[in-house]
Formats: C-alpha cells, sequence, structure tokens
C-alpha cells in the first residue's frame, strides 16, 4: 500500500502556531479516503480494481492543482 490517506480520517487541528500540522489523520483500520471529507467513502481507485497509490491518485492531483 502506498498511501498515506488510505484506511484514515482527516481531523482538521486548527491550530493558530505556525509550526503546528494543518491536520491529523487517525487510522480507521479499513478502506476509508481521508481525503474525501464531506462523508465516510472508500478509497476511489480500490474501487476501480487499482492499487492504492498518492502519486497517481486523482484526488491528490486535484488537491496539488496537477493536471489529472
Amino acid at each position: 500500500m502506498n498511501c498515506p490517506f488510505y484506511g484514515r480520517a482527516l481531523y482538521g487541528t486548527h491550530y493558530p502556531q505556525p509550526n503546528r500540522p494543518p491536520f491529523i489523520l487517525f487510522n480507521q483500520h479499513g478502506n476509508q479516503c481521508a481525503i474525501i471529507t464531506g462523508s465516510h467513502s472508500p478509497c476511489q481507485m480500490e474501487m476501480q480494481d487499482k492499487e492504492p497509490d498518492w502519486q497517481k491518485c486523482a484526488l491528490v492531483r486535484q488537491l496539488r492543482d496537477e493536471p489529472i
């Protein structure tokens, strides 16, 4: 597995200090995608019968403003 978002939920920390992380990833022990924050959703790559890989993921590329 090559994805830090696979099987995790994202929690925004809202720390005012610049040296603090903007979010924390919690392990959910499943196939949840932490990038999809509006609902508890499975990994989109896995749903397409692909091996989850954050470097190839369309959702990560959208976050980074890269062409899909």
